[in-house]
């Protein structure tokens, strides 16, 4: 409880490529890779030094976590003519890349990480999520459509277990899209 007051959403995002196969009028499967920045910020957090420990400041810790996700989504077509909506669920396996965290305190930035070698630290290198999402298509033309699709995935194993927590991602968003029909 302590852990969910103070952490908060922060700007994640992701890209790539995903290949579609009808299965039929109402149903299609979609595979996809796409490179993937999660993770949250911890919000109002206390800072002191060892020298000066009466002197405090507020800042926050940035958590990034950088993935490699192969989602596999079967897609239902609710509606299936020029303008198609549908709903979409799947697995996702979501592979580490590298997690970087970068602190900034409110008087100075004090942001740092380390590229040259990226850290995974006790973090699981694989794990698998749940996706979910309602999506509209509308074909501009016979070969190329457009894409909104809000989306939500959940990760069903933990990033992170230690005693005190167990440390589940989860992001929501919008993706959006276009496509080409070979």
């Amino acid at each position: 409880p302590m852990l969910d007051s103070l952490e908060s959403p922060k700007f994640c995002y992701s890209f790539g490529i995903y290949s579609n196969y009808q299965l039929s009028k109402r149903f299609s499967l979609e595979l996809g890779i796409y490179y993937a920045n999660k993770g949250y910020k911890a919000d109002d957090i206390t800072f002191t030094t060892v020298f000066y420990p009466e002197e405090t400041e507020k800042g926050s810790i940035f958590y990034n976590y950088r993935y490699i996700d192969v989602p596999l989504d079967v897609n239902f077509y609710i509606i299936n003519r020029k303008v198609k909506l549908f709903l979409s669920a799947g697995l996702t396996a979501n592979i580490l890349i590298n997690q970087k965290n970068i602190v900034k305190i409110d008087d100075f930035d004090t942001s740092f990480y380390n590229d040259r070698k990226p850290t995974r630290n006790d973090i699981a290198p694989f794990n698998m999520a749940f996706n979910g999402s309602l999506g509209l298509e509308y074909e501009l033309s016979h070969h190329f459509t457009l894409r909104l699709q809000p989306h939500y995935q959940r990760f069903l194993t933990a990033i992170q277990e230690s005693e005190f927590a167990t440390l589940k991602l989860y992001n929501y968003g919008i993706r959006l899209g276009a496509s080409y029909h070979f």
